[in-house]
């Protein structure tokens, strides 16, 4: 193998798949849209520039680059995934689609979640697209076409976003409540499980298997090696925030669901209200030497120091939606006589 292209970003995965190309010899492009930045790779790798929806967009890079393998970032519908197939037909050794873990489908049929335990029917337009994807790719891949590999990246936070129960965006009301002492919502009895990752070493799990044919045929989960509970979630933001130890206000998910107001949560509705644990004993045995070189402490440090410096944390006066459901719950909760 000597040339690489990747399709999106450069992103928090993507960009940090790129180093692990290059350290292996590999030639690689990016393929991006006009308006999409460069991070300083210029000069280390190919850039062309284009949109995915446009076939002949992709088909010229792909003419000109010439690569033996492909990985897709940014493949988020049926359409997309057929037309990639066509244009990469025939013409590359290796194709990596990043799907996402969410295609599993919740709840998860076992604990934890292994690439070829049993999937269960997607939530959300989102998982359904996904599913969809792979379903294509793999049929290609079974015609002798295209030589597929799927990844499932679980949640990997970046400099980008880190969630909150409820919230894609929850990291920048969370930080500000933490140090402030503030209560934070916490679905369920907070020992249920959220598969949270870090981005930087994603990317480089990325990276080895688009590298490695041997890994064609395979379906992979990209995270860390083991999952936390939710209480442990919040603590980690905590620890990242420099705050106290934080207030955890659990209310039981049966309560959740009878919240109108919760309607509003489609993240919470469609993921985060399920325990979420996957097993990375399939890419460990396949890469027994990668290492996971970035703790989840140090890469949300990281995301706290981004955002600290451009400013950008939602003022602690900003309400959101579970500052409501804490309310209302510690106050009809004051009452209740311990037994």
């Amino acid at each position: 193998m000597r040339k690489a292209m990747i399709i999106g970003g450069p992103g928090s995965m993507s960009a940090t798949a790129i180093p692990v190309l290059l350290e292996r010899g590999l030639k690689v492009a990016v393929f991006t849209l006009p308006e999409s930045p460069t991070l300083g790779l210029e000069n280390q790798v190919t850039f062309y520039r284009g949109d995915r929806n446009r076939p002949d967009d992709l088909r010229r890079a792909i003419d000109d680059f010439r690569p033996d393998a492909v990985i897709d970032y940014v493949c988020f519908k049926p359409d997309q995934a057929q037309s990639l197939a066509d244009v990469l037909d025939g013409r590359v050794n290796h194709f990596v689609f990043i799907s996402t873990i969410d295609a599993c489908g919740y709840p998860l049929s076992c604990l934890p979640m292994r690439p070829d335990d049993p999937l269960r029917a997607p939530i959300g337009q989102y998982a359904q697209d996904k599913r969809r994807c792979e379903e294509l790719l793999w049929e290609h891949h079974a015609a002798g076409r295209l030589p597929v590999t799927v990844c499932r990246p679980t949640y990997n936070f970046s400099n980008g976003f880190v969630l909150s129960f409820l919230s894609p965006a929850g990291g920048r009301h969370w930080v500000p409540r933490l140090r402030a002492g503030r209560p934070i919502l916490v679905p369920g009895m907070g020992t249920e499980f959220l598969h949270a990752s870090a981005a930087v070493n994603t990317g480089r799990m990325f990276g080895h298997i688009l590298a490695d044919e041997r890994a064609i045929g395979k379906t992979y989960t990209g995270g860390h090696e083991l999952a936390m509970t939710r209480d442990d979630y919040v603590r980690l933001v905590a620890r990242a925030a420099g705050g106290p130890e934080p207030v955890l206000v659990h209310v039981p998910d049966e309560v959740l669901l009878a919240v109108p107001a919760m309607r509003e949560a489609w993240l919470w509705h469609n993921v985060t209200r399920f325990s979420l644990a996957f097993s990375m004993e399939s890419f460990k045995t396949d890469f027994p030497q990668f290492r996971w070189e970035t703790p989840l402490d140090d890469a949300m440090s990281e995301y706290v120091r981004f955002h600290d410096q451009t400013g950008d944390f939602a003022p602690l006066d900003e309400e959101i939606l579970d500052d409501r459901i804490v309310r209302a719950w510690q106050k009809h909760t004051a009452s209740f006589t311990k037994v």
